[in-house]
């Protein structure tokens, strides 16, 4: 079993594209328009797990009980201090680098504060 994507319940979806395509590297895999609103698969080139960006206002009327609120979300990276410059050039606020476990890691947020984690690979 592997991950296919995670749905991100957004406010402003075109934002949130430009802040995981431009900002991040993200390609688009996929749009598509539902009740005048756009919904957008984004992940990174070479693999198969993507973010797909809903927004709110189509759960509306969502069932009873659905969470939505943020996964917790870490991205392994090879090399995390070209990663850590890349946001801090795209004008993205990221954690000190620290250790956990061993592992060097730090937080960013995207456009609407929701909060992410990059890792070194293993």
């Amino acid at each position: 079993m592997q991950v296919g994507y995670v749905v991100l319940y957004v406010t402003e979806p075109d934002a949130c594209l430009d802040f995981w395509v431009n900002k991040i590297g993200m390609e688009v895999r996929e749009s598509m328009e539902v009740l005048d609103a756009a919904i957008y698969k984004v992940g990174f080139e070479g693999q198969r797990f993507s973010f797909e960006l809903v927004p709110l206002k189509l759960m509306e009327n969502y069932p009873e009980g659905l969470d939505l609120a943020t996964p917790s979300i870490c991205f392994y990276v090879d090399d995390l201090e070209t990663e850590y410059q890349k946001l801090n050039n795209n004008g993205i606020k990221a954690s000190e680098i620290s250790s956990r476990g061993g592992k060097n890691s730090f937080a960013f947020s995207d456009n609407e504060a929701r909060s992410f984690a990059e890792m070194e690979s293993e």
